[in-house]
């Protein structure tokens, strides 16, 4: 599982760059999360390593689903493996992170030009959505929510 302490820094990133964080226990609750939810939800970044549902499984979830299908998917991940990666880009995922070269910078860029390519302007205010996982660790994922 991924420490409190990554969990913290990482919602404390994206919150400081005007996202609004939310936690998910695993795979599972973020994608009831999803299911559930009526607002929208720009971008989801996920932890392949996850309890009950990983990573793979949520984003073949989300493709699966005609109202999810369209959410970009950050996997961001200690595995680093030429075929985990090429796994986790053929499944749909739209960035694949490592935690062992984790950059906020980097981690901010993807997220806004994932919300700016699809017409979801990443802006202060914005709602974001973040599994207790989604940036470190073996956890799950962090879902960006556009505030509108």
């Amino acid at each position: 599982m991924i420490s409190i302490t990554t969990r913290t820094l990482q919602k404390t990133i994206l919150q400081s760059h005007g996202y609004d964080v939310c936690l998910a226990v695993d795979g599972e609750e973020a994608l009831a999360m999803l299911q559930q939810s009526s607002r929208h939800v720009d971008v989801v970044v996920t932890d392949v390593e996850m309890p009950r549902m990983d990573g793979l499984t949520l984003l073949a979830a989300m493709q699966g689903d005609a109202h999810l299908a369209h959410i970009p998917v950050v996997l961001m991940t200690s595995r680093d493996d030429g075929e985990d990666i090429r796994r986790g880009m053929e499944g749909g995922a739209r960035a694949y992170l490592t935690k062992q070269r984790f950059d906020q910078g980097e981690l901010i860029d993807t997220i806004r030009g994932l919300c700016e390519r699809d017409h979801a302007p990443a802006r202060p205010a914005a709602k974001a959505r973040a599994d207790r996982g989604g940036f470190g660790g073996t956890a799950p994922p962090a879902h960006a929510r556009g505030g509108r």
